[in-house]
């Protein structure tokens, strides 16, 4: 357990594979630096983050990998710059895109 709350620890491994985030305390996926290192690895890994930090993670992780869109938060659903990045990283994100786009 002591490895869990070590934030050196932690950082390193999601920077190794990004996905772990998803056995991390809500502490650690509410953690900007955390959660940013972790898309930036694996831009999927954004279903694990904390949704209040989404904006500027969601641009990271989409721009990891498009296909990350689907996991964006309700308040970005609209926002076109987090489309057009999805899309420009993976044209298959484009069946993700909000339909009134």
């Amino acid at each position: 357990a002591a490895l869990r709350n070590d934030r050196a620890f932690v950082l390193d491994a999601v920077k190794r594979h990004g996905q772990i985030l998803e056995f991390l305390a809500a502490t650690w996926q509410g953690d900007r630096e955390i959660a940013m290192a972790a898309v930036k690895q694996d831009g999927l890994a954004l279903k694990f983050v904390a949704a209040a930090l989404h904006r500027e993670i969601a641009m990271a992780a989409v721009k990891q990998n498009g296909l990350a869109l689907k996991f964006v938060a309700a308040a970005l659903r609209r926002d076109v710059d987090v489309h057009v990045a999805a899309v420009q990283q993976n044209g298959f994100a484009f069946h993700l895109v909000a339909p009134a786009m």
